[in-house]
This record gives structure tokens, sequence and C-alpha cells, in this order.
């Protein structure tokens, strides 16, 4: 799984897009996810300096919480569901 704007498939990464709207906080809205997984986003979309408020609502659950891990400091990787 994976928000923001490079595509993983670049780098053969296997990944279900989460549709702009997307709600992390476990709200109905993820019935679209079949399975457990790893949330990746940006510390760019974390922060929201590009997005609207409500864009940026949808990250507010995520800005906190302890990441799984931090690659190249600018994606944070998530357990889906926490």
């Amino acid at each position: 799984m994976g928000v923001g704007m490079a595509d993983p498939a670049y780098y053969n990464i296997h990944y279900t897009p989460l549709p702009e709207n997307f709600i992390l906080d476990g709200s109905p809205a993820l019935q679209s996810l079949s399975s457990p997984g790893v949330i990746a986003i940006s510390a760019t979309n974390l922060q929201g300096p590009f997005l609207t408020r409500e864009q940026r609502k949808l990250y507010a659950p995520y800005r906190h919480r302890k990441p799984r891990e931090i690659l190249g400091g600018s994606i944070y990787l998530y357990d889906y569901p926490p």
C-alpha cells in the first residue's frame, strides 16, 4: 500500500495505491484493503505543507504514531492495521 507521488512499480514494488481521500484511521473507508500490510507515507505528506486542510486530516492519525521504519529519512512505514 502506498501514498505519495513516486510510482512504486518503477522500483518493482508490489503495492495497492490508496485513493486520494483514503482515511487511515480505521474507518469503514478501509474496506478496500483485503489484507494486512504496510502503509508508506512521505514525510512531506505527513507534514502537509502542500495539502488542503481536509487532506491533512487524513494523515493526522499517523503524525504522532511511531513508524515501523523510516526509509531514506523521508518515507515512513506503518503497519496496517495498527
